[in-house]
């Protein structure tokens, strides 16, 4: 960035001498004869002009991103945005303001575009506007020292531009220059820089071709950027679109349903929940929270999408991808895209379950077989245990089905009241068995099932909880929990079975149980609680 240290030099004259030819107004020695070439020969002349622009633009792109982020921090605190330009310069600073509004959500008045001449020069070149210095230094009167302020001179001597750096230098603002021409006499009235040097024109002097495209890129980079870093995008989506047309209407749904994976009906009944906003839809379908805690959330956040999911504890499949998986993550990228992953995903918590609910169904046969035979308590205990898991599995099979976030809230709790179910019968059960000292014959066939259901529970416990973090999906991620509880179950009981075969340890069974109790207790507290 080509700054000066003590801002513009003290004393520096903002009327120009005009005498010096800028690069904007050399010839060009490659167009030459182009008055003389048919057609097709004349437009490739100037599309071979054009080319050479995006290469001027990256050379700056280190000093535009040190503006980029000057511009976020002030704007954070209260500050704003002004371009300052004439002619075609001056024409497309208005557009790239206006367009921030309705496309990233920006209060207007935030990035405030001057141009020379006022908004009759959008419509008809306005006579003198441009050599108008004192018309700059006015226009720059509302300026403040929060504000940031950039100069647009593809000549880089405009004296309209002259007159807005100096007063806007003048009350502390900081202020750039974006120009095209390195020898720029306005160079030494702005604290920062920008040169993309085009050279010569195509056509000598005419500005509106090379100089203002490469403006043109600058300028786009800088308002998209500068969005970028106030949070105005997820992802590559824009997630404050102002729907002021059937199109952006349209466009606000497909941001929801493509940044959650959600079908059209529940991201426009997010919308609907969400009073229309955008950004409090989405984070309450990633986050499976209400709207009014994602807009609270959305608060503590300064209006980052990214930030309220944090704050909410939630990891989205792209963030854990960068930690784990992203090789894996970026072919299912390639295969079908947000909405096809996260439908693989789905369809992939779906067999989880339908495995847990399968093998809990066969365990309550074989425990009821094995309880009987043996007159074990513990095995008895066991198999409720199971079928409290097809409980939890028949509800995150029903909130798969769907993406509300009522169903979700009422799938946790009836999960949250399976884990005090089973509490409640863990301590009764094992209090009982302690006071009665009651000892239970041996069980073959039960320490067998034991010992494998443990093992296949501690397996679909982290494929759950793998893929509910993946989904952002607390339910399964909170029946993941569940499950692991049961293999945690199936341990005690085991050890409990395999002490009082071996050593006659009755009461082991039902210690190892009451450690059950507290964990299942500590989760149906945070289920309630969230």
């Amino acid at each position: 960035m080509t700054i000066h240290p003590d801002g513009p030099r003290p004393g520096t004259d903002p009327v120009l001498d005009l005498s010096a030819t800028p690069r904007t107004e050399e010839r060009n020695p490659r167009t030459t004869d182009l008055d003389l070439l048919p057609t097709p020969a004349v437009l490739a002349l100037l599309h071979a002009e054009d080319a050479l622009v995006p290469a001027a633009v990256e050379s700056v792109l280190g000093t535009l991103a040190g503006v980029v982020d000057e511009a976020a921090e002030r704007i954070r605190r209260g500050g704003r945005v002004h371009y300052f330009g004439a002619g075609s310069s001056g024409r497309i600073a208005v557009l790239d303001a206006i367009e921030l509004v309705p496309t990233f959500g920006l209060a207007p008045g935030i990035v405030i575009a001057h141009l020379a001449g006022g908004g009759d020069a959008m419509e008809r070149a306005v006579e003198g506007a441009e050599d108008d210095t004192g018309r700059g230094q006015a226009d720059a009167a509302g300026v403040t020292a929060a504000d940031l302020v950039l100069g647009l001179s593809a000549s880089g001597r405009t004296p309209y531009v002259a007159g807005a750096l100096t007063a806007a230098t003048g009350r502390g603002a900081f202020t750039v220059l974006v120009t095209c021409n390195p020898g720029s006499p306005l160079r030494s009235l702005a604290r920062a820089a920008i040169v993309a040097d085009t050279g010569p024109e195509a056509i000598a002097g005419s500005t509106r071709l090379k100089a203002t495209s490469a403006l043109k890129l600058i300028l786009n980079s800088f308002s998209t950027a500068l969005m970028v870093r106030l949070g105005k995008t997820y992802s590559n989506l824009m997630v404050e679109v102002s729907a002021t047309n059937d199109k952006l209407r349209v466009r606000k749904v497909r941001i929801l349903r493509e940044a959650s994976g959600a079908d059209d009906t529940a991201a426009v009944a997010a919308l609907a929940q969400a009073d229309g906003d955008l950004r409090t839809a989405l984070v309450a379908l990633l986050a499976g929270v209400a709207a009014e805690r994602a807009r609270q959330a959305l608060g503590s956040a300064d209006g980052s999408v990214r930030g309220a999911l944090t704050a909410l504890g939630v990891a989205r499949l792209h963030s854990a991808g960068r930690r784990r998986g992203l090789f894996c993550i970026r072919i299912m990228w390639c295969a079908g895209g947000v909405a096809g992953r996260e439908r693989a995903l789905l369809r992939h918590g779906r067999v989880l379950e339908g495995i847990t609910l399968g093998w809990n169904v066969a365990g309550i046969v074989v425990l009821a077989v094995a309880a009987v035979a043996a007159r074990s308590v513990a095995l008895a205990g066991f198999g409720l245990d199971s079928l409290i898991e097809i409980g939890a599995s028949v509800v995150v099979l029903w909130e798969l089905s769907g993406t509300g976030e009522d169903r979700q809230r009422r799938a946790l709790r009836l999960i949250g009241g399976a884990f005090l179910a089973l509490a409640a019968y863990l301590t009764i059960q094992s209090l009982l068995v302690l006071a009665d000292g009651y000892r239970a014959g041996h069980s073959v066939l039960g320490i067998a099932w034991t010992a494998v259901t443990a093992a296949v529970m501690f397996a679909l416990a982290a494929g759950k909880a793998r893929t509910g973090n993946a989904l952002g999906n607390p339910v399964l991620t909170t029946e993941g929990r569940v499950t692991l509880v049961d293999g945690i179950l199936a341990v005690a009981v085991l050890a409990g079975l395999a002490m009082n075969a071996a050593a006659g340890w009755w009461w082991a069974d039902p210690a190892a149980a009451l450690v059950i109790v507290f964990y299942a207790l500590r989760e149906a507290r945070e289920i309630f609680l969230a």
